[in-house]
């Protein structure tokens, strides 16, 4: 679930666009100070220059089928089975180039991935750079550019995408401990049928961490954030974001990892607005661990939670809740494959709001193989949702209803004589609820074709 709930919202007028916030100035600014950093540390060998291809063709496919109210004239006439099919296909073109300058004290990425379809188009640029001034110091830049033309399910979309970070970071005299310091500048604009429903933006930040990385024994890290986000079609929505985040990993016997996080945000509108949207605190927070068994056998856990607290909350919309995932799973693990099943459980708890609330529990197993020139990853799952408040069929606005459910989840990248490569992604869901007429079936899944040069 959104933590900010966003619901669609044609664009309101607008006397003037505003100016980027003075932090996306400082992240250009800083950008270009990185990308003309010219020194050089002791040689280390010399410089290499790689040029990768790879050149194919996409098709995706996605279909949802549903129940919705039917009507002639102003007489309601019952519920109709719809499905949404929508079938795409596209040649994709992507290159990189990789290289290092000054001895290898310093190292480049260029990235472009085209993709042009008959109905998605998009062009994708990065450029990665980090250089090594001495050998305390090293600076990172990382631009990147995007866009797409979207003509899916009657839309005549386009948009422009565009980030720019830098990050300098400098290890302190044991040479485990690092401190870093950042900024990145963020921008969004659209238009076209389909653009009222994305408010043009951008958006500015200013980073620090502290970490703490020796090769062995406790490791951790503390991130701050500081955002400002303006909306160049809707002013109510410029806001300031403070956010936190907090990493611990310990080495636990058997060489196994227990990893601590935590964080949180608070986000406030600049004027004061007409909805809590842009005004709440955020929570979260998770523990994943690992432990040895007989033999290939592990187990592996993990609990996280999150929790949302509007300044004026309703209970309709933006209402406070409160959320907890865990699942535990042993894995049998022979070589390069693994196999892992076991539990899942899923609570909702929304007390302004109780019908969004809901406890699940699912069985979730997974197929893992990393076999030379190939990767497979199957998911499925299986489960039951229960709602805390049972729908009421005489409603018309349609309450939730329990349901149990059955999704799978595929994701494969594999090596094909020729010097091709497959890549594919499937996902399927479906769910019968106790009110049939909430039963609902998705279906997506993408195939890419290239050839590698």
């Amino acid at each position: 679930m959104s933590a900010t709930r966003d619901l669609p919202r044609p664009r309101t007028p607008c006397p003037a666009r505003r100016n980027a916030p003075p932090v996306l100035h400082a992240a250009l600014v800083l950008l270009a100070l990185v990308a003309g950093t010219r020194r050089g540390l002791a040689a280390e060998g010399p410089d290499t220059l790689r040029f990768h291809v790879e050149l194919g063709a996409s098709s995706d496919y996605t279909n949802e089928l549903f129940y919705e109210d039917t009507f002639d004239s102003t007489a309601f006439t019952g519920r109709q089975l719809v499905d949404s099919p929508q079938t795409r296909y596209a040649g994709v073109l992507y290159t990189r180039l990789t290289g290092t300058r000054g001895r290898r004290a310093t190292g480049f990425e260029l990235e472009n991935e085209l993709s042009l379809g008959d109905l998605l188009s998009r062009d994708a640029f990065s450029f990665t750079v980090r250089t090594q001034p001495d050998s305390r110091w090293s600076l990172y830049a990382t631009p990147r550019v995007e866009f797409r033309k979207d003509q899916t399910f009657n839309r005549d979309l386009e948009e422009w995408r565009g980030s720019a970070s830098v990050r300098a970071r400098r290890a302190l005299d044991d040479g485990a401990t690092f401190a870093e310091l950042g900024a990145r500048g963020d921008l969004l604009s659209s238009s076209g049928l389909g653009s009222e429903y994305i408010l043009d933006r951008t958006a500015g930040t200013v980073l620090a961490a502290f970490e703490r990385a020796p090769l062995w024994g406790l490791q951790w890290r503390l991130d701050y954030a500081f955002t400002q986000r303006v909306f160049a079609d809707s002013s109510d929505r410029d806001s300031y974001e403070h956010g936190a985040d907090g990493q611990m990993r310990i080495d636990i016997p058997g060489g196994r990892p227990l990893q601590l996080e935590a964080g949180a945000n608070r986000r406030t509108t600049i004027a004061p607005s007409l909805t809590s949207r842009d005004n709440f605190w955020e929570e979260r927070g998770a523990i994943d661990g690992e432990v040895g068994l007989a033999g290939s056998w592990t187990l592996r856990g993990r609990v996280e939670g999150g929790a949302v607290q509007y300044d004026v909350q309703d209970s309709t919309i933006y209402f406070d809740y409160q959320e907890l995932r865990a699942r535990l799973a042993p894995r049998w693990t022979s070589g390069t494959t693994s196999l892992a099943l076991g539990p899942r459980l899923d609570v909702l708890l929304a007390r302004l709001n109780p019908s969004e609330g809901y406890q699940e529990i699912a069985a979730m197993g997974e197929f893992e193989s990393l076999a030379l020139g190939a990767w497979w990853n199957v998911i499925p799952i299986a489960g039951w949702r229960d709602y805390d408040e049972a729908a009421d069929p005489d409603d018309s606005i349609g309450l939730h209803s329990s349901y149990s459910f059955v999704e799978i989840n595929v994701l494969a990248d594999q090596a094909l004589p020729g010097a091709l490569r497959l890549r594919a992604y499937v996902n399927g869901r479906f769910e019968s609820h106790i009110d049939h007429a909430q039963d609902a079936r998705s279906l997506y899944f993408s195939l890419d074709l290239r050839r590698l040069f």
